[in-house]
């Protein structure tokens, strides 16, 4: 035990010496690789007793093959060092420290002479969880990799000829996906929000699909940072029996605004949607929810559907009447809950519901966020369509600024009374 603590203080001085020590990169450039050698022997001697720190990592990438970083490489300012790069540095990272470098993902340019089935799930973490730079520049992210690196593994999934084949491929147009789960489930706790968001159009109306609900996870488990802002997948009826009751009416009706939750979740895997025509985020895949509490309540002010630019806001409303009023009912032919001043037109805010209760067999936006059906995109229920519009209404008010939803009205007009949005 004393000699495992001794060889462990070694190398943690012998890692201060060496960030303390800056390499002759002049030399370097010029083919002469001893002091590197040594250095980088020294390093892989640290990586082979555990997993090297953010400031190692950091002096590691410093030789990879990436543009724009401060490294030897440097391709974002020195070209002229390129083919000295390629003919001769590459080459021998690659053969003499390959396992090192792909043991973190870096990229050298050169193939390793050994190429172990762990080194592709490394590269695969490292190309989907880095926004494309090919190293990770956070300590965070270089935290979660190492985690993912230790305790995750590749989706996998049955291709067309009955083989069972890793869930990782890139398609036409930058497109692909790559599905990576956990070894075994991992707990986390973090806030779970459901977004309404009438700066996007609802699901169906768009070329690609942004749906105006989306929801999104976040923890501080530092472990976790490739989750954080990830899409919990809410697939199963038990997810949707146990969130439907919690959500505050307004948010059922369609209004827009966000609901934030305390939750504890099982976390089976993750699938980063980061490349494609229509990339949507990355979706959590769990086994297990449990709430603990509601944290935030946020529904739109009137200011809020106001801030929306007009070019993307197709949920606004106006009259079309000749009338003095437009009657504002509770249901379709229903009762007048408010009769709307034609006069006053510009000094009212009309909002289509419709548009956030567009419908896939028989199915609100709210309620397919929560799960309650995997709908098909065809056979859905153009609810926008119909002679009745559902709106909501703010009246005319001399601070139309803190005007908020408590001051508003739902109900019910007739098409013909309205000027409808176009859509995208």
């Amino acid at each position: 035990m004393q000699k495992i603590q001794k060889i462990l203080v070694f190398l943690c001085l012998l890692s201060a010496f060496l960030f303390a020590k800056e390499l002759d990169v002049n030399r370097i450039k010029q083919g002469d690789f001893t002091e590197l050698k040594a250095y980088l022997t020294q390093l892989k001697s640290i990586s082979k007793q555990r997993d090297l720190n953010f400031n190692e990592y950091r002096t590691l990438t410093r030789f990879a093959l990436v543009d724009g970083i401060d490294g030897v490489y440097n391709g974002g300012s020195n070209r002229g060092f390129a083919s000295v790069y390629y003919s001769k540095l590459s080459p021998f990272l690659a053969k003499e420290f390959g396992d090192l470098f792909a043991e973190y993902g870096i990229p050298l340019g050169n193939d390793i002479e050994e190429i172990k089935p762990e080194y592709y799930l490394y590269n695969e973490l490292v190309f989907w969880f880095n926004d494309s730079k090919q190293i990770f520049t956070t300590k965070k992210a270089y935290e979660s990799f190492l985690f993912f690196k230790h305790n995750a593994a590749f989706a996998t999934k049955i291709d067309e000829e009955g083989q069972e084949i890793r869930n990782c491929a890139y398609g036409d147009a930058g497109g692909g996906e790559c599905e990576f789960i956990f070894k075994k489930p991992v707990k986390a706790k973090g806030i779970l929000t459901f977004n309404a968001d009438f700066s996007s159009p609802p699901n169906e109306v768009d070329a690609c699909d942004y749906p105006a609900y989306f929801s999104t996870f976040k923890t501080q488990d530092s472990r976790l940072e490739f989750i954080n802002d990830g899409h919990i997948v809410l697939d199963k009826r038990e997810y949707y029996d146990k969130l439907a009751q919690l959500l505050p009416k307004w948010y059922k009706d369609g209004l827009g605004g966000s609901v934030g939750y305390e939750v504890e979740v099982e976390i089976v895997g993750i699938m980063p949607w980061s490349f494609s025509a229509c990339a949507a985020g990355k979706y959590v895949t769990i086994t297990n929810i449990k709430v603990e509490k509601k944290l935030q309540d946020n529904p739109n002010t009137r200011k809020d559907y106001e801030n929306i630019e007009s070019e993307l806001n197709v949920y606004r409303l106006k009259l079309n009447s000749t009338d003095r009023y437009v009657n504002l009912r509770e249901k379709p032919n229903g009762k007048i809950l408010e009769q709307i001043p034609t006069a006053k037109s510009d000094a009212i805010l009309l909002l289509n519901l419709n548009m956030s209760l567009w419908e896939v067999k028989g199915v609100s936006e709210w309620q397919r966020q929560l799960g309650f059906e995997r709908a098909e995109f065809s056979g859905y229920k153009e609810v926008m369509g119909q002679e009745w519009i559902k709106v909501l209404y703010f009246p005319p008010s001399l601070s139309p600024k803190t005007q908020t939803i408590t001051e508003a009205k739902i109900g019910y007009i007739h098409k013909s009374q309205l000027v409808m949005g176009d859509l995208p």
